[in-house]
């Protein structure tokens, strides 16, 4: 039996500590072929040295760059990607992958090669020791492109893409996206399938400045929410009015229209109040859909 072909899309950055467990987890995935291709983003440790120890592996080659930072960093890897492989994935300096990640992913995608699908799911979050952390329970996620205009269902770190979203991707690559996964998010949910697997086939390393937020009460939670959506302000609208600039060919009228919802909202409250209630710009949390439209109706996004 033929087995598929992956290229895992790799962005390092000073990350000596943890990224030959991550190397060593990828080339162990079961029933495909997988390739690696790392591209050092300007490591100041001993990464590159680390690295350099792969020179000989006919499976994994590396390029060096200037520091651009994670989102345009992984860019430029898609840039570099040759469309010679069936699949895509992007992959974490500091995770370990199940042996069965790129396999699973590959199952649920399958049928759908003559649109762009991208893949993403669930993880299980762990400390700097892979200990298992309790973390958010998979929840079923609205994936529509009304979600993707204001949220991204996709954590980078779990993604598979067929070769139809890179080569989408490939055609010219955003200055204003605010993160790679979220502009391949907004991509699949436009003009082909988004697939999210509930089941957790990666551990997610917990460590120094990557810990995620935990549970500390709900008024700092609430909190912690209105700070991120105040940021959401400047970049998403930035996001979404090259988006439409891009691909403004492959856009139907409706999805213009969405676009526009979010990008030039009315400053009358009665029609912002006719925007908060488009059903399908929606947030996958109930308590986040509610404050994102409060603060949207009083001009605070």
């Amino acid at each position: 039996m033929r087995k598929e072909k992956v290229l895992v899309l790799m962005s390092a950055y000073n990350g000596e500590k943890y990224i030959r467990e991550q190397v060593e987890s990828i080339l162990k995935q079961s029933e495909v072929e997988v390739h690696l291709l790392i591209r050092d983003d300007g490591s100041k440790d001993g990464t590159v040295e680390i690295l350099k120890s792969y020179e000989n592996y006919n499976d994994i080659e590396v390029y060096q760059g200037g520091n651009l930072g994670a989102c345009q960093s992984f860019f430029d890897l898609m840039q570099h990607a040759s469309t010679e492989y069936s699949y895509y994935a992007f992959a974490d300096q500091d995770d370990v992958w199940q042996k069965d990640k790129l396999k699973e992913a590959i199952r649920m995608m399958q049928g759908e090669k003559e649109v762009p699908v991208l893949y993403c799911g669930s993880y299980q979050l762990t400390d700097s020791a892979l200990h298992e952390l309790p973390g958010r329970r998979a929840s079923e996620k609205n994936i529509s492109f009304g979600n993707a205009l204001i949220e991204s269902n996709c954590t980078g770190c779990t993604a598979v893409f067929n070769k139809r979203l890179l080569e989408l991707a490939k055609q010219q690559i955003p200055r204003e996206a605010y993160m790679h996964d979220w502009w391949l998010y907004l991509m699949a949910s436009a003009f082909g399938k988004v697939v999210y697997d509930e089941t957790p086939h990666m551990m997610y390393r917990q460590h120094g400045s990557n810990v995620l937020g935990g549970n500390t009460g709900k008024i700092n939670q609430i909190q912690r929410r209105i700070k991120n959506f105040k940021n959401m302000s400047h970049y998403v609208p930035a996001q979404l009015a090259e988006f439409e600039s891009i691909f403004r060919d492959n856009l139907i009228e409706e999805q213009k229209h969405l676009i526009h919802c979010v990008t030039n909202p009315n400053k009358h409250p009665w029609k912002r109040l006719s925007i908060i209630r488009e059903k399908e710009i929606r947030r996958n949390s109930g308590v986040d859909d509610w404050i994102y439209k409060v603060m949207f109706l009083f001009w605070r996004l």
